[in-house]
């Protein structure tokens, strides 16, 4: 698989990692949805659990903590820039921040993988 698919793949799984850091409510619906999203996406779920704690955690965490955090969601693209972003600049303190609120994504995570391997 060449660089461009798998970033190609990579975005559909962040964009759909993302809803899980929208100031809203998961519900069941939006749960087995993501879950089917990332099923389709080929990677497994030791590759997904990193995809979460590398990628989308450390680029979105901040919205849950954010007083007038994202609740519509963004594009696609909005979530590939924050990924992006996130990876520049000190880890250290991204891995505290993330560990800070990771209470708030958790059980939302462990629900869509449960969906994912039901």
């Amino acid at each position: 698989m060449d660089n461009d698919t798998d970033l190609a793949r990579k975005r559909r799984v962040w964009q759909a990692m993302s809803e899980l850091f929208l100031d809203t409510e998961l519900d069941d619906a939006q749960c087995r949805s993501i879950a089917a999203r990332l099923a389709v996406s080929g990677y497994g779920v030791d590759e997904l659990r990193a995809i979460m704690e590398e990628d989308v955690a450390p680029a979105l965490a901040s919205n849950l903590v954010d007083i007038a955090g994202e609740w519509a969601g963004w594009s696609e693209a909005e979530v590939a820039e924050a990924v992006a972003r996130s990876k520049i600049g000190l880890r250290w303190p991204k891995r505290l921040r993330v560990r800070w609120v990771r209470a708030r994504y958790t059980d939302d995570w462990n629900r869509v993988l449960g969906c994912l391997t039901a």
